[in-house]
């Protein structure tokens, strides 16, 4: 038993010391309302090895599963944009989102390659929040 407690307390303190969670990437969140509907969504950028980002995905939660249906039709009846979504209930779904997110939103410059600090500081002036 005491050897079980010694275990756990040092797995405990190895999380605590080197935190806990995915380096390699960054995920930045935001809620926003518009039209009496709240949204939340959540970018998540993947980091290539010199922290440079790598790819980005997106998830946005309608708070409706009608909305949230309704915005997946209509993607993925445009193919020519070239988005990959799916739903689950009020939550949507974009892989490949890093084709169509830019660093500054006065940019259409693509975010591959963007260093992570330039990628945190373009969303965060969106209103997101990075961590």
């Amino acid at each position: 038993m005491k050897k079980t407690l010694v275990m756990v307390f040092g797995a405990l303190l190895l999380v605590s010391l080197t935190g806990c969670g995915n380096k390699n990437q960054i995920k930045c969140t935001a809620e926003q309302t518009q039209s009496g509907i709240t949204m939340k969504s959540e970018v998540t950028a993947e980091l290539d090895s010199n922290d440079k980002i790598k790819s980005v995905s997106a998830a946005i939660d309608f708070g409706s599963k009608e909305m949230a249906s309704a915005m997946c039709t209509m993607y993925n009846s445009a193919p020519e944009e070239g988005l990959s979504v799916s739903c689950d209930g009020s939550k949507m779904k974009i892989n490949d989102f890093e084709k169509y997110v830019s660093a500054d939103s006065d940019s259409d410059a693509k975010i591959v390659g963007v260093s992570k600090d330039e990628f945190k500081k373009g969303m965060e002036s969106q209103g997101y929040t990075c961590k």
